[in-house]
């Protein structure tokens, strides 16, 4: 029976590693604009940071749109704690500065736009390395308008949007679903052995 068991949740262990395996496959060519927030990246022994995961995929800049010349507030996470991070707009690379992350692997950052930068859609780049060493990068669209920031009252523009977070469940659906099976696979070996003892009792 133990080796049954033991054959049994080995299969599950093989299971959950291909659903995942499989999941962040479909995936990768959605995350492209956020390919080094792969979802994958924060998975520990089958289990998903999703508080890393969000910040990694969640980075804000206010004001957004900022006229050339204005100072945006960035902020993001995901990285290594107390690690320093390099700012840099594009797409004409231009650093903008370095910061230090927090105990967590946040980041806040003053990024002053260049007078020069011309008017229209940019990228602001959080560039570092996450809690295993690997390089990560937040990344943000923002606007360069010489309307001036934005209006009063318009909320800051975050990286969050759809395909991010249909990628956070379908990796927890993943990891859902082959904990569900290995646990039901583990059972139904064990249930046959519970009823051979039985009908020895009796007889």
């Amino acid at each position: 029976m133990g080796l049954r068991v033991r054959r049994r949740s080995a299969l599950g262990a093989v299971a959950a590693v291909s659903i995942l395996t499989a999941t962040f496959f479909a995936l990768s060519s959605g995350f492209a604009s956020a390919a080094t927030c792969d979802v994958s990246r924060f998975v520990t022994n089958g289990k998903l940071d999703v508080t890393s995961y969000l910040q990694c995929t969640s980075p804000s800049a206010s004001p957004n749109p900022v006229a050339p010349g204005g100072t945006v507030h960035f902020t993001g996470g995901g990285f290594a704690s107390s690690s320093t991070v390099t700012i840099e707009l594009h797409s004409t690379p231009v650093v903008l500065g370095t910061t230090t992350t927090d105990d967590d692997g946040d980041f806040s950052y003053d990024s002053v736009i260049p007078t020069d930068t011309p008017t229209g859609s940019h990228e602001l780049l959080a560039m570092g390395v996450d809690q295993n060493g690997n390089q990560l990068t937040d990344e943000l669209a923002i606007t360069v308008t010489t309307s001036g920031t934005a209006a009063s009252g318009t909320l800051p523009l975050t990286g969050t949007n759809s395909v991010q977070y249909l990628g956070l469940g379908l990796a927890l659906v993943a990891l859902g679903s082959a904990a569900v099976w290995g646990s039901r696979r583990s059972r139904s070996a064990v249930a046959p052995a519970s009823s051979s003892t039985t009908t020895s009792s009796e007889s």
